[in-house]
């Protein structure tokens, strides 16, 4: 189906990885706190961009949950 785009859930997971053993993973509050603001930008713009193509296509395209599967999964 072509390029899929990160969920920001799947994009924070990846970061959290990055900080050890998932059964035991150590990470600073602020670390943390700076990890969720970027998910949250993340997400915005997904949603931003889900909003735009729903115009540019006038809902034409199928229904929301099509849009997810094909952009996320």
């Amino acid at each position: 189906m072509g390029n899929k785009q990160q969920t920001s859930i799947d994009w924070l997971k990846k970061q959290l990885e990055t900080y050890g053993n998932p059964s035991y993973c150590e990470v600073e509050w602020s670390m943390l706190d700076k990890l969720t603001v970027q998910a949250k930008e993340i997400d915005k713009q997904q949603k931003i961009e889900a909003y735009y193509q729903g115009e540019f296509n006038q809902g034409c395209n199928g229904s929301a949950v099509d849009y997810y599967k094909e952009t996320y999964e």
